[in-house]
């Protein structure tokens, strides 16, 4: 069988292509099998190295952008797939060329039809045309939760075992020794601090603002003796959230910027526990991230945080509660015995998944289309 992989989207190491970087090294060898992995000059950079028995076609843009790689998709690509026979084409997310029917489309969540601010009018236009196309163009849909695979049903009005949950697997986390850990720790000027962290993006549905209200008025009433870290790409919305920050004099607080994998690992290592009480998740790997780590977690009872932490694995608050968020960490901070429980459960979780039985799952759908 001939398997194409998808990988020509992406330019960042961010969510996605975490996900797709476990997968791949975790994909079943079957020797009857050709796996071609199609990607950009970025993406190979990456994802490699790989697994001896996949392969790895890079398509060498000569000025990597969206557009060019979108058209390269709809056009070139589709005609590169039918030239090599390929019998079924991969797509890690809902960027995919559109008319290319032998595909099964991995939809992660539904954020830029529920969440307004996620994206602009014609983004998502862009996007409502890509879940049609996942819907009416594609041999299966997969998704990474069960809260993701009922929504998405709801959603596109399709019986929901047509979708198969693969899951995510725990991330492989950068191993560091403590002379790395005190170069990460000074960089940031954080040796001598006690701090909990958020890591990753600003988008609305992260619920930074709230997060940080919720912050201050825990700060507040211990004598200000916490910072709270905030990891995550450096964009507009970053910096409008600084201003912000600043306008209200909120104290205490520390951006890094884009932290490389051993300095996450530190950060985490260090902290006092992560915050990530997001408004919506289709899954959450800094949740698994935090646990594999054996750090306590405050997230948020909604959308697929309950399921992806487990029922005992994190300490579970309304997210647009600022007055319970305050209270959950404060709780967190002077519990010790909480703090026991949540990193005992925690590492308990992180047992449940595996990118190994993810791969697995997927291959099999795959084989059977």
């Amino acid at each position: 069988m001939r398997i194409a992989i998808n990988a020509l989207p992406y330019t960042d190491w961010q969510g996605i292509e975490v996900f797709l970087a476990g997968l791949l090294q975790a994909w079943p060898k079957n020797n009857q099998d050709e796996i071609t992995v199609f990607a950009n000059q970025k993406s190979a950079a990456f994802l490699q190295p790989l697994p001896d028995h996949l392969k790895i076609k890079i398509i060498d843009f000569k000025k990597i952008s969206r557009p060019r790689i979108f058209l390269y998709q709809q056009f070139a690509f589709i005609a590169e797939l039918k030239k090599t026979k390929t019998d079924v084409l991969l797509c890690p997310s809902l960027l995919s060329p559109w008319l290319y029917r032998r595909k099964v489309v991995i939809i992660h969540d539904l954020a830029p039809f529920i969440f307004k601010g996620e994206s602009g009018r014609v983004g998502k236009i862009f996007w409502q045309i890509c879940l049609w196309s996942a819907k009416y163009f594609s041999l299966g849909l997969a998704t990474i939760s069960e809260f993701s695979r009922q929504e998405i049903s709801h959603y596109l009005k399709i019986d929901s075992a047509k979708i198969i949950n693969i899951s995510e697997g725990c991330p492989t986390l950068a191993l560091t020794n403590n002379q790395e850990d005190e170069t990460s720790l000074k960089k940031f000027a954080l040796a001598e601090k006690k701090y909990f962290i958020y890591i990753g993006n600003v988008r609305p549905r992260k619920n930074l603002a709230n997060i940080i209200l919720a912050w201050e008025k825990f700060n507040a009433t211990n004598d200000y003796q916490y910072y709270l870290v905030i990891a995550g790409k450096e964009d507009g919305r970053q910096a409008a959230l600084k201003d912000w920050t600043k306008k209200l004099n909120i104290q205490k607080l520390i951006f890094v910027g884009f932290i490389s994998a051993a300095e996450k690992t530190t950060l985490l290592k260090k902290t006092q526990g992560l915050l990530f009480i997001s408004l919506y998740e289709g899954f959450g790997l800094p949740v698994l991230e935090a646990q594999s780590l054996g750090v306590p977690v405050i997230t948020a009872n909604t959308s697929a945080l309950p399921e992806t932490a487990g029922t005992d694995g994190a300490l579970f608050t309304n997210p647009l509660d600022i007055e319970e968020m305050a209270k959950k960490i404060n709780q967190l901070v002077h519990d010790e015995a909480l703090q026991q429980k949540l990193i005992a459960q925690g590492k308990l979780n992180v047992q449940k998944y595996s990118w190994e039985e993810t791969a697995k799952k997927l291959y099999e759908n795959l084989r059977n289309k």
